[in-house]
């Protein structure tokens, strides 16, 4: 059960590397993930990798920035502004015959859960993602972690 006073007080005095840590540690431990990564959102709606823990340097590269269109989990997250479960990268139809499909396997992805994180007034700050290398993972614990995330985000940006 969370604490609104402890959680009000520990955002206050947070800064950016201390609730990115949080957010990570969550997703790779709590969300069971191989791999994660949070992404900001840019004006015009790009997202940029912010954090990240468990890829490649070519998955980083390949993913360092993502538009709206592209054809990634995130972006669909992005898009719809709700969780995205692909939960086979090999037959998921948002990686039909895209490049991503492979920069993604190739990682050791086989399944991908991304949470886009709202703010208060339901813009998307981020997204967060979850990264398996098992077909079709429990999806309890990430949408957890996911508000989390956004609430901790969208009170960094408010300053505390």
């Amino acid at each position: 059960m969370a604490v609104p006073i402890f959680d009000d007080y520990f955002l206050s005095i947070a800064d950016w590397p201390a609730v990115v840590k949080a957010v990570l540690d969550a997703a790779f431990t709590l969300g069971n993930a191989a791999a994660c990564d949070l992404q900001v959102c840019e004006p015009g709606d790009v997202l940029r990798m912010a954090a990240h823990r468990g890829f490649p340097a070519d998955f980083l590269a390949y993913f360092d920035t993502v538009a709206p269109t592209q054809a990634t989990a995130c972006a669909a997250a992005l898009s719809t502004r709700a969780p995205v479960y692909v939960d086979d990268v090999t037959s998921s139809p948002i990686f039909d015959g895209q490049e991503t499909r492979t920069v993604v396997l190739d990682a050791g992805t086989r399944s991908v859960q991304s949470h886009p994180l709202l703010g208060p007034s339901g813009r998307v700050l981020g997204v967060l993602s979850f990264h398996y290398p098992r077909l079709a993972p429990a999806r309890t614990r990430t949408a957890l972690i996911a508000t989390g995330a956004a609430h901790a985000l969208a009170a960094l940006r408010s300053g505390g």
